[in-house]
């Protein structure tokens, strides 16, 4: 998403309107949710030499933007609203059929497909249709599953939904309707899930023994994967070219991002980070959020695979940065 543009904020209120003019020229690695300022913004520059943007959009509670896209899914007092052209003019539209916020929000590839989903209530909630017409589908329980939900993920083009249930009977299942759920392999503890880029392998983190299973969607049978990790807690493919994926597997205590070839069950690049990564969200085309701020005074931990592999930090906002622009108060 490495473009240059200048960007006009605006929003209109029921009761009034605010609009900001933001000079943001210059080169935009991507966009997403700051939770200490509760503000949606751009990363100005590249990695390694990149900051945060004014606040785009201001009072958000919750929000992820759609991978590479200008958009997001957000919510503020409690009402879900899809917030559209953060590189242009930020609108607020509601997005009904909502009624609970939700732990995480995951995106597919394409930015097609939003799941909502809460790992303590066990449901999870598909929002399709993005970007022109979003619509809310109905809240599926998976306790009825066996277990308790452990993960969750949307095939590259939004068709397929995979779930990972804990427990005893524990088990990752793949549905494309929301109501048939088709088993995929038997796994007490599978903590993270990861499509391949074809979609046609989903790439399972089994957190009990620290084993990557890579399983056929449409084929009979499965390959293991051992890491080597002592804490692996996520997990992401990426396309390689000619070469075709490579996996991305984050180790938290092990401070640690492993590159795997899925080909050849071969560990390709070890790259040493000086904190805990916790998650492997997209950002650029290029690169990924590691570690999201906690704080006013964290700074944002990013990963780029160009020019070189490298994880880089994003300094934290300062104060007087934090506020003072557009609140989604309203819609257009």
């Amino acid at each position: 998403m490495r473009v240059a543009i200048a960007l006009f904020l605006g929003m209109s209120a029921a009761g009034g309107s605010w609009a900001q003019t933001a000079s943001l020229a210059g080169p935009v690695e991507g966009f997403t949710f700051d939770a200490p300022t509760r503000s949606l913004r751009a990363l100005m520059g590249y990695p390694g030499a990149s900051s945060f943007g004014p606040p785009l959009v201001n009072g958000v509670d919750a929000a992820a933007v759609a991978p590479q896209r200008n958009y997001a899914v957000a919510f503020q007092n409690g009402r879900c609203v899809f917030i559209s052209g953060l590189d242009s003019n930020a609108l607020a539209t509601p997005l009904s059929g909502i009624a609970l916020q939700p732990e995480e929000i995951v995106w597919s590839a394409n930015g097609s497909l939003a799941i909502l989903y809460s790992r303590s209530a066990g449901w999870f909630q598909a929002v399709t249709g993005f970007p022109q017409s979003p619509s809310a589908q109905a809240r599926v329980d998976v306790t009825r599953l066996g277990g308790l939900l452990a993960s969750i993920a949307a095939d590259p083009k939004g068709q397929r939904i995979a779930v990972g249930i804990s427990g005893a009977q524990g088990g990752v299942y793949w549905t494309s309707d929301r109501q048939a759920f088709q088993p995929v392999a038997a796994v007490s503890n599978p903590i993270a899930l990861a499509f391949s880029t074809d979609g046609g392998t989903l790439y399972v983190l089994d957190g009990g023994t620290q084993q990557v299973i890579s399983a056929g969607i449409n084929t009979a049978g499965s390959l293991t994967y051992a890491l080597g990790l002592a804490d692996p807690v996520t997990m992401r493919a990426v396309a390689a070219g000619s070469s075709g994926d490579l996996l991305y597997v984050a180790g938290r205590s092990d401070q640690l991002l492993r590159v795997l070839n899925p080909a050849t069950r071969q560990v390709v690049e070890d790259i040493p980070l000086a904190f805990r990564p916790g998650r492997l969200d997209p950002l650029g085309a290029d690169s990924f959020v590691l570690s999201a701020r906690t704080g006013n005074s964290t700074p944002l931990w990013l990963f780029s695979r160009v020019p070189v592999s490298g994880a880089f930090f994003v300094p934290a906002i300062p104060a007087a940065s934090s506020g003072g622009a557009l609140g989604v108060g309203g819609t257009q």
